[in-house]
């Protein structure tokens, strides 16, 4: 990905053009996902619907989840992570009721989960830049996906730095936090790919 600009911007509180991330002031343009990555990021989003929405008695519940939403953190960073959650209980409730109507496109309440699906264009940022503002801003629970090594990383937000809790290939079945009350086959995960 080429950044479309080199100068820093000032975007605060106006709509970035579609598909575009405000990174280190930089507006960056992010690729459409392959086939493959929204199939991955679909199946995720499958596997964790136990979660989204207020628990019950057949389901843990107490996640909002979003796919490609845009998020503003503290920092001015604006990124549209491949999945994102909120626990229920620390989710802006005014943000929650006032802003998220049906033309909504973007949350300013930090995540407390994220995941990026790398892809050639976007590796080398998820793993640096994104990974260090994500910690910067609060963001507890940093999951990545490796469709080329069929592997998952689940990273636990420390004191100065996320450390690896968890790395899983293809043919684990996991229970990863936040999400340990489930099973998680990565084989399933992982079907999409060539």
């Amino acid at each position: 990905m080429e950044a479309s600009q080199t100068q820093p911007l000032d975007y605060e509180g106006r709509e970035l053009p579609e598909r575009h991330e405000i990174v280190d002031g930089v507006l960056v343009k992010k690729a459409s996902p392959s086939i493959q990555h929204a199939g991955l990021q679909r199946t995720l989003a499958v596997k964790l619907d136990p979660f989204h929405g207020p628990p019950g008695k057949s389901r843990p519940g107490g996640w909002w989840f979003g796919t490609e939403i845009d998020v503003q953190l503290a920092s001015g960073q604006r990124y549209v992570p491949d999945m994102a959650g909120w626990r229920m209980g620390t989710f802006d409730a005014n943000e929650f009721s006032e802003r998220l109507t049906f033309d909504a496109v973007m949350v300013y309440s930090c995540p407390d989960w994220i995941c990026e699906i790398l892809s050639p264009s976007t590796a080398s940022r998820d793993l640096g830049t994104k990974k260090r503002n994500y910690h910067l801003a609060g963001v507890g629970h940093y999951w990545v996906f490796d469709p080329t090594k069929r592997k998952l990383t689940v990273l636990h937000r420390g004191e100065n730095a996320y450390r690896v809790i968890l790395e899983a290939g293809a043919r684990d079945t996991v229970q990863a936090e936040p999400f340990a009350d489930i099973a998680l086959d990565m084989s399933e995960l992982f079907a999409m790919l060539p």
